[in-house]
């Protein structure tokens, strides 16, 4: 994958997994984030064809055919669409990043803050959600286990009725699930 390509991609997670039979290497796992606030239509000409490169305001003077022959990075920078998809990103992702960090470090507490702040941004991001729900089980403390690696094979259980309960509490740190067993 292009550099450029890559730097669109928001790291989620650090797994292990039975499937991954060849290693037992931690992986990284990534998402694609779309634009939450969005909302706009680009305005196309007559003879715009589904797929054709639609340059950025800035760009309209460039002469893309001498990019066409050297991959899709080109895409990445000019083409309005894919620029305008993580267009209202860039404040979450800096936070998004620290939370992440924190939590794969082991400070689940400085995890949780930022997790937080994110949610505060983007309320239904889900790779936020799931990473606090997961941390929930462990009432946000980091697990004497912890190796900075999610083992997503790991069965974790928990009472959905209290679970319910949690999510419609502001207050989930405070007053944690009280059946979290892991096998």
């Amino acid at each position: 994958m292009s550099l450029k390509a890559r730097q669109t991609l928001r790291k989620i997670d650090v797994i292990t997994m039975k499937e991954n039979k060849d290693s037992k290497e931690p992986m990284g796992l990534y998402t694609f984030d779309l634009s939450f606030n969005n909302t706009e239509e680009p305005q196309l000409e007559e003879d715009h064809q589904i797929g054709d490169l639609i340059k950025l305001q800035q760009y309209e003077t460039i002469n893309i055919e001498s990019f066409k022959n050297k991959g899709v990075d080109y895409m990445f920078t000019l083409d309005s669409d894919i620029v305008g998809l993580q267009q209202h990103i860039q404040e979450f992702n800096p936070i998004f990043r620290q939370a992440l960090k924190s939590y794969i470090q082991g400070d689940w507490s400085g995890a949780y803050d930022n997790i937080e702040r994110c949610l505060e941004l983007w309320d239904n991001d889900g790779p936020t959600k799931a990473l606090k729900h997961y941390m929930s089980f462990f009432h946000f403390q980091m697990p004497e286990s912890w190796t900075g690696v999610r083992d997503i094979d790991m069965r974790v259980e928990y009472d959905p009725k209290e679970a319910e309960e949690e999510a419609e509490s502001d207050e989930a740190i405070a007053d944690p699930p009280t059946t979290a067993n892991v096998t």
